[in-house]
């Protein structure tokens, strides 16, 4: 991964140089990490079809765990989340304290619509459901795969970090996650 054949491996050096050793330099240094800490660097393939149509499957992920350290988790990104299966990919839609719901494919979050979804990948209605003071609500792209519907909301613990570069064989090499809205 990250090879090019024009390049080589130049691409993946440039993109571990300015989105792991800078920023982990700057915090060991500066930051949060000058008394200690733990920073993980998490490169894996997407598990499954889950997040089809924005990440396919087998895909591989580059998440930055850091991401969060001078944040709370935002709508709408692509988290890492710890579910019951395992660390996975899904859709950041709820924040704590909000009360979301899903009618006719328009997810609101306190009564203002978030998130439309495309009428060819119908979502089942749900909700009311009001998310506790460090509870998050996640969903997959694909109504059929199990998420916070599934789950129940997630706590701020479960997520790990933000998807932030993926590569698959057709890519040519490491492009940003980018999150529709």
């Amino acid at each position: 991964h990250g090879f090019d054949p024009h390049m080589g491996a130049r691409p993946m050096s440039r993109l571990i140089q300015d989105k792991v050793k800078r920023p982990l330099a700057d915090e060991l240094l500066f930051g949060k990490l000058i008394d200690g800490g733990r920073v993980v660097v998490d490169v894996r393939d997407m598990p499954d079809a889950s997040m089809v149509p924005i990440i396919r499957d087998q895909t591989t992920l580059l998440t930055n765990n850091t991401a969060f350290w001078f944040e709370d988790p935002y709508r709408p990104v692509i988290v890492t989340v710890e579910g019951p299966e395992g660390r996975t990919y899904r859709r950041l839609v709820g924040q704590p304290g909000e009360t979301i719901q899903m009618r006719n494919n328009e997810l609101t979050a306190n009564g203002a619509v978030v998130l439309r979804i495309a009428a060819s990948r119908p979502y089942p209605d749900f909700g009311p459901i009001t998310l506790g003071p460090d509870e998050y609500f996640v969903l997959a792209e694909d109504p059929n795969f199990p998420d916070s519907r599934a789950w129940g909301p997630v706590r701020r613990e479960q997520i790990f970090g933000v998807a932030t570069f993926f590569t698959h064989a057709a890519s040519g090499g490491w492009k940003p996650v980018f999150t529709p809205e």
